[in-house]
């Protein structure tokens, strides 16, 4: 039977560099993200390395997105956590990144931003509302017209 967990321990370190807080704290995640989301991060890099070999193997193309949650609209979280650790795994792998941040942020006054969270997310939660799907769909549409017209090109 083969192996469906991954060891870890002897993982190489990313080399993204995350913003770091006065306590070596990666900037506005706290000590839990030491304790709990470089585990999980560094896991999820590699169960994508994986992935990644798998589809390449089968000539299948991967395009990975980023979308925030409500609380990183609130505080401009451009560049999050999320957003470096995926734009540089992207870029490692030739894989496409979706940035959403921009979309749900960019433009808008702090008064704007809430009422942004109210449009797009349910209330008191991370998931879209109906609003919010049709945002990603429309940004998705557009991403994959224009990469499907520049492969059509080649």
């Amino acid at each position: 039977m083969r192996q469906f967990f991954i060891d870890i321990s002897d993982a190489e370190d990313e080399a993204v560099d995350y913003r770091l807080d006065k306590n070596g704290n990666v900037a506005g995640l706290g000590a839990g993200y030491r304790m709990y989301g470089e585990r999980g991060l560094k896991m999820e890099g590699l169960y994508m390395d994986k992935l990644c070999e798998l589809l390449n193997k089968y000539d299948i193309k991967l395009t990975i997105a980023a979308y925030p949650w409500p609380d990183q609209i609130i505080n401009r979280d451009l560049e999050s956590i999320q957003v470096l650790y995926w734009r540089d795994w992207c870029e490692r792998h030739g894989v496409p990144l979706i940035n959403y941040f921009p979309y749900f942020i960019n433009g808008r006054t702090k008064k704007e931003l809430q009422i942004a969270i109210n449009k797009y997310y349910m209330a008191y939660d991370v998931h879209w509302n109906k609003n919010g799907h049709k945002l990603v769909a429309d940004v998705f549409l557009d991403f994959y017209r224009k990469n499907r017209a520049k492969r059509d090109n080649l």
